[in-house]
């Protein structure tokens, strides 16, 4: 009886988490009611508090999700790729925004959650977003500064040149899932061929004419 009470428990929980997440994407997280979550997961109001302290706490658990789903899967990816040559980085980058656009494009109620409640809401879900941000920035420094000490880049403002490609991902996502265009797979190839472009500056001479030949190879 216990072990099937957990099961229902975990039930209750997850249809909690799914009908915020759909909630907070259509009308927005000040505008969406502890008791609209608790009808739209088909469970009563008492339900939600015995999961749930409120429904602050119910936003950073959807928003937490995402990012430790798409940072998994971006750290999984990367790492084989050893940036010891141009081909190894262009593969990095490429394979980078194929996963954030997909992983998006995969869960459009959850990542509308996070890029309309999740600023702002409040303190805490605010500092989730932004801790979560930074931990993929940090691994984009890392990944840079690998891509340095094998002589492929020279990027004194590592973290600068992170954070404008993180601005650049949320607002073509954002797009992406409040439009419907552009689609995943052509923003993940224009946000590849705006950072090879803007990384020309930072490569040494020596290498531009390769990563030129290896991008008309590639068919960009």
């Amino acid at each position: 009886m216990a072990r099937r009470t957990q099961k229902q428990l975990a039930r209750t929980r997850e249809q909690l988490i799914a009908a915020a997440g759909e909630l907070f994407a259509k009308n927005g997280f000040p505008n969406t009611q502890i008791s609209e979550i608790a009808e739209h997961a088909g469970v009563g109001i008492s339900s939600f508090y015995r999961q749930f302290e409120n429904k602050q706490a119910l936003l950073g658990i959807v928003v937490k999700e995402l990012f430790d789903d798409l940072r998994a899967q971006l750290v999984a990816a990367r790492a084989p790729i050893a940036n010891h040559t141009p081909l190894d980085q262009l593969l990095a980058i490429q394979r980078t925004y194929d996963i954030v656009f997909g992983t998006l494009h995969s869960r459009p109620k959850v990542g509308l959650t996070m890029l309309r409640s999740g600023y702002g809401a409040t303190l805490q879900v605010e500092k989730l977003v932004w801790d979560s941000i930074n931990e993929i920035v940090d691994d984009m420094v890392v990944d840079l500064q690998r891509a340095e000490d094998n002589g492929v880049l020279k990027i004194d403002q590592k973290r600068n040149f992170a954070d404008a490609v993180i601005g650049m991902v949320i607002q073509l996502g954002h797009r992406m899932l409040a439009e419907g265009s552009p689609g995943p797979v052509e923003a993940a190839k224009f946000c590849t061929r705006f950072t090879v472009g803007a990384m020309f500056a930072f490569v040494p001479k020596d290498e531009l004419e390769k990563i030129t030949t290896l991008m008309q190879s590639m068919g960009w």
